[in-house]
């Protein structure tokens, strides 16, 4: 009786052993082969550091070369075909005004406009927002090499001499190059340690890049993007003060078992309606501290939306000069500072509570007060 016992011990010892063989068989071939999309969160973490390793690896073999000196603009010869990167990044908060800025950067003779041209009812050479760095290498599988072809129609004019070699320059407009992460929705945090950034990578690949980042008010930019959200059927004041207690709330308990950095990385689901998801896109010095660990400060230019508004026909002398594209005349910079604001949300809106404004304010202080701290520079507490 004792030995039928054991054996029967033994017999299901061997099943689960075998269960869980086959269970991690089963792992390593879904590891392999299956498509991130239909993994788990742990799984699409494990992923993208597997893709960033990858992907470090094909911009290696791909750029090989010294930038050709012919052109002002970072491009070299690639089998015998002109490639090229922008010169520069246009980033940002959503609502922070980066579309305005880039429609008169953009009227610099210098500067190609890329975007929709209404008068042609086409896009230019490229897309003002191709969305790489941010969004499309994960969520829709792009690679390096469609990167690279976004700026073939560019390269082509210069190699042609249709625009001048030495001069002319391109930049990409994304705003969320600057912020966004998208395989890190519904990421399990404590599996990835937000090692790895979109700084890096670029980093690796233009030591040399410029950044233009515009920011605005937190609790401001927070108001403008409730607005601007198709998706809210009833727009109030009130009902933002109701979402605004709601979120911050939520926020508070869920900063208590993750980071502030995990927090404004994450683009966290909520099924209450009152929930607004981009309130930790308001925490900046998060993103900048990131940003600056991978490059020299003298590499951007730290704008806010308030004084872009004010003041245009000094600011965008600065930008270009910062860009080193050569000025503009007086008379052309307030041509283009007249023209209307682009992306303007230009439905009536009520004005935000006061009480909404102190919760925000409040929630945000912190954060700001780091962000003054390190670009040393006491206009971003927004205390005017």
């Amino acid at each position: 009786m004792g030995v039928k016992m054991i054996k029967r011990s033994y017999g299901a010892l061997l099943s689960i052993v075998v269960f869980c063989m086959l269970l991690l068989l089963h792992q390593m071939y879904t590891d392999d082969f299956m498509s991130p999309l239909s993994r788990s969160a742990t799984h699409r973490s494990r992923e993208y550091v597997r893709w960033l390793k990858k992907s470090e690896q094909e911009i290696r073999n791909l750029i090989t070369h010294q930038y050709n000196s012919t052109y002002k603009n970072p491009c070299w010869y690639n089998n015998g075909s002109l490639t090229c990167l922008p010169y520069f990044y246009l980033a940002g908060m959503p609502k922070c005004g980066t579309t305005d800025l880039w429609s008169k950067i953009t009227q610099h003779p210098h500067i190609t406009a890329c975007g929709w041209n209404p008068a042609m009812r086409a896009t230019t050479l490229c897309r003002k927002e191709p969305h790489f760095w941010g969004k499309h290498r994960f969520k829709y599988g792009e690679t390096i090499h469609s990167y690279l072809k976004h700026w073939k129609k560019f390269a082509q004019q210069l190699e042609d001499k249709t625009l001048p070699a030495s001069k002319q320059i391109v930049g990409d407009g994304s705003a969320s190059t600057f912020w966004q992460l998208t395989y890190r929705n519904n990421v399990s945090y404590r599996n990835d340690p937000l090692e790895y950034t979109t700084a890096q990578l670029i980093r690796f690949i233009q030591p040399q890049a410029k950044f233009i980042v515009i920011f605005r008010n937190p609790s401001e930019r927070l108001y403008s993007q409730y607005n601007y959200q198709k998706d809210r059927s009833i727009k109030s004041a009130d009902n933002f003060h109701d979402c605004i207690v709601h979120s911050i709330d939520k926020a508070h308990v869920h900063m208590k078992n993750f980071t502030l950095r995990e927090s404004a990385y994450l683009r966290r689901n909520d099924e209450s309606p009152l929930w607004i998801p981009r309130i930790f896109l308001g925490f900046y010095d998060v993103f900048v501290t990131d940003w600056l660990r991978s490059f020299p400060r003298n590499q951007f230019l730290f704008l806010r939306l308030e004084d872009w508004k004010k003041d245009c026909v000094n600011i965008l002398p600065e930008v270009f000069e910062f860009l080193s594209v050569g000025p503009i005349s007086k008379e052309d910079i307030a041509i283009v500072c007249r023209n209307e604001a682009e992306n303007v949300n230009k439905l009536t809106k009520e004005t935000m509570l006061p009480r909404t404004k102190l919760l925000l304010d409040e929630f945000y202080r912190a954060s700001l007060q780091r962000l003054a701290f390190e670009l040393d520079d006491n206009r971003f507490l927004w205390n005017d």
